[in-house]
């Protein structure tokens, strides 16, 4: 039997807000989707001071665990050696495709071993409000993502760039699942270099801006950390 999780979504459409329920049974983080080759060889770079390996395939695709997505204010992790990144996500309901914020949190010590395991033991946090893909499809690439972490009750800009820096969505789905993106489906879109070097953080805020309709999707989450005594 194939597991599936129920999310609730608000959609803020141009013509209101309404309520969208989600069943998904396939939740899948794209890496490496820088459409700048310089920019990505620059986040290839950064992680491989970690430790970590760089990619077989460009872009490369990680399958979680559904169980692994929230939309809490707050998440817990194993250990100290974690932090987020920003990024939109897609997913597929009813036939529509909507785009939501998100960040992937990752285990870095972990990492060195196994990108896919170090995502897996940590959640994904959404936001929970969606937009409609078709109304931001035309200025898409004018998108803008920004992160904030918090330290020691100091917030700093973490993470900044345009979706345009990145792989368009439809070139995800060519690429991952041969044309559409199926229904049920959450597509994490993958996301790009940071500000000042990878590093964990007591908080997490994130931001998606559309410039043309002035309006933002936003959430923040805190950062449990739990001891790892073997």
């Amino acid at each position: 039997m194939q597991t599936k999780k129920t999310l609730n979504f608000k959609v803020q459409s141009l013509s209101g807000l309404e309520t969208l329920e989600c069943t998904v049974d396939q939740l899948i983080m794209a890496g490496w989707v820088g459409r700048n080759r310089e920019a990505l060889q620059a986040h290839i770079d950064e992680l491989a001071e970690l430790g970590i390996p760089g990619p077989k395939n460009v872009p490369e695709f990680y399958p979680l665990s559904v169980d692994r997505l929230s939309q809490g204010s707050s998440i817990q992790v194993s250990g100290k050696d974690t932090s987020g990144e920003v990024e939109f996500f897609l997913i597929c309901q009813g036939s529509r495709i909507y785009v939501g914020l998100g960040s992937d949190q990752t285990d870095r010590d972990l990492e060195s071993k196994s990108i896919t395991l170090s995502k897996q033991i940590c959640d994904k946090v959404l936001c929970s409000t969606l937009w409609p893909f078709e109304e931001v499809q035309q200025q898409w690439d004018r998108l803008r993502l920004r992160a904030w972490i918090e330290d020691e009750g100091s917030e700093s800009l973490y993470q900044e760039g345009l979706l345009g820096e990145m792989i368009a969505p439809q070139d995800l789905f060519d690429n991952r699942f041969g044309g559409e993106l199926p229904e049920g489906t959450v597509l994490f879109g993958g996301t790009m270099s940071v500000i000042g070097g990878v590093r964990p953080a007591n908080a997490f805020r994130m931001e998606l801006h559309d410039p043309l309709h002035d309006r933002s999707l936003e959430h923040a989450y805190r950062i449990e950390i739990l001891e790892v005594p073997g």
